[in-house]
């Protein structure tokens, strides 16, 4: 059991220390602005970072932990590509009817962007989507795949709650706070359970991406930024707040229900599962 704790020890530190490198870096050259603003810097610098880490943790997986990399679960069945694509169109449509309902309730006032589909910004909408996918990848294989391979000896809800804990913690660079935490910690625990439902890295790492991609596009979950095709402004933050919160931790809760529901009666013949642990 030293062994398995030792390597989540190891991908956490190094997890820590690459992000602490790299925002630091981006601040001391007074460029995370820059990048957040830019679709093309988002792309190159954002995705670049992503596929970095996801494939020191895919070494790890390989030479450290000494497993073959397809245990990690990266076949695609139809059920994971129907559920995929549902949820993720289901989590935009579900973000722009909030926005709407929002406004229409006057808790807030929205502003369409039209500099993002000006210029040169639309041709980029499909590569900016890549670097989403690729973040999402990233903590898909770090933060759930590979931390759930070495803690899968544990229970059910030990291993969620810690790992979520975990998930959480290591976005300290990002900016964290009450809020944040708390979503965080809830997205954690939703996708390490698709995650043990499935035996699939790229199911989490589709609807990841969907989530994220609405956050920003749609609430604009990142003042600095100016990559978003909404613009939240005159938000009466006693009301709309609590709504957003509530929101954005029922959809996670929606997708539970769905994960439930579609692999109810899916087998746990894949090698990263336990049949013990069940929920």
């Amino acid at each position: 059991m030293k062994k398995e704790y030792m390597r989540i020890f190891i991908i956490s530190v190094i997890n820590l220390v690459c992000a602490g490198v790299f925002f630091g870096a981006l601040d001391s050259l007074e460029l995370r602005d820059k990048v957040y603003n830019d679709p093309t810097l988002s792309v190159l610098v954002g995705g670049s970072f992503s596929i970095t880490m996801a494939v020191i943790a895919l070494l790890l997986y390989k030479f450290l932990d000494k497993k073959p990399l397809h245990t990690l679960g990266f076949s695609f069945s139809k059920t994971d590509g129907l559920f995929s694509v549902l949820m993720s169109i289901g989590i935009l449509l579900f973000h722009w009817l909030l926005i709407i309902g929002l406004e229409k309730s006057g808790f807030l006032t929205i502003t369409y962007d039209a500099d993002y589909v000006s210029a040169h910004h639309y041709v980029l909408i499909l590569p900016f989507f890549f670097s989403w996918i690729v973040a999402a990848l990233h903590e898909e294989v770090s933060n759930r795949a590979y931390i759930y391979a070495n803690m899968r000896h544990l229970k059910i809800m030990t291993m969620l709650i810690t790992s979520s804990l975990l998930f959480a913690v290591l976005h300290v660079f990002k900016g964290l706070n009450l809020y944040s935490f708390i979503l965080l910690f809830v997205n954690g625990i939703l996708f390490m359970y698709l995650y043990v439902r499935s035996g699939n890295v790229w199911v989490g790492t589709l609807i990841h991406s969907a989530m994220n991609f609405s956050n920003s596009f749609f609430l604009n979950d990142n003042p600095s930024s100016k990559l978003s095709l909404f613009l939240l402004k005159d938000i009466q933050a006693a009301k709309a707040v609590p709504l957003l919160l509530g929101f954005q931790i029922a959809l996670p809760i929606f997708i539970f229900v769905m994960i439930q529901i579609v692999y109810k009666k899916k087998q746990t013949t894949n090698s990263s599962f336990t049949n013990e642990q069940s929920i």
